[in-house]
């Protein structure tokens, strides 16, 4: 018969576990993700300003960054100034 095995974990499912235990405070609340390069042109310094200023509104929302670029380091070290960085 055509389908697929009912046992047999879903794809992706390793990976996100994985995530999970590697951030376990991705697993507290919602989630808001970018995912991209990391240049000035895409403005990636601004989310991390309304990370900043959501924080105390919704302590239980996480934002994750997922990407690089010629910024990164310059992100990480605005991120931990805003301390909104884990």
């Amino acid at each position: 018969p055509d389908g697929c095995e009912i046992n047999s974990p879903a794809p992706g499912q390793a990976e996100a576990a994985q995530v999970l235990q590697r951030y376990p405070a991705l697993a507290r609340g919602p989630l808001a993700v970018y995912a991209g390069r990391l240049n000035r042109g895409r403005r990636v310094a601004e989310l991390l300003d309304v990370a900043a200023a959501i924080k105390p509104l919704m302590p239980d929302l996480n934002f994750m960054i997922v990407g690089d670029g010629p910024i990164r380091l310059d992100l990480n070290a605005y991120a931990a100034r805003l301390d909104v960085l884990e």
